[in-house]
């Protein structure tokens, strides 16, 4: 592949189930024939608001060990059934 990654990592970073490192970001913008600033900006004005927060959420759980992220599961629930109490 052009940029050295493989097809399910391209899917993911296409459906917004994973953000690119900054050097795929670059590879992608050079295989494409564009700058990075022409992705970021693409990216940013199809985004929703939702998807801006579910990439922030992902990017803060990906640092996550097992424990913890049993834990934000655990919270996330809570969180979601006090809200839909309301």
């Amino acid at each position: 592949m052009a940029i050295d990654r493989t097809w399910q990592s391209i899917s993911h970073i296409e459906t917004g189930k994973s953000l690119p490192p900054v050097t795929t970001l670059a590879s992608l913008a050079s295989a494409l024939g564009v700058g990075t600033g022409d992705l970021l900006m693409e990216q940013t004005q199809s985004t929703s608001r939702r998807e801006d927060l579910s990439r922030q959420i992902q990017t803060m759980l990906a640092e996550f060990d097992d424990k913890e992220m049993e834990a934000a599961t655990k919270l996330l629930a809570v969180l979601r059934d006090a809200l839909r109490a309301t």
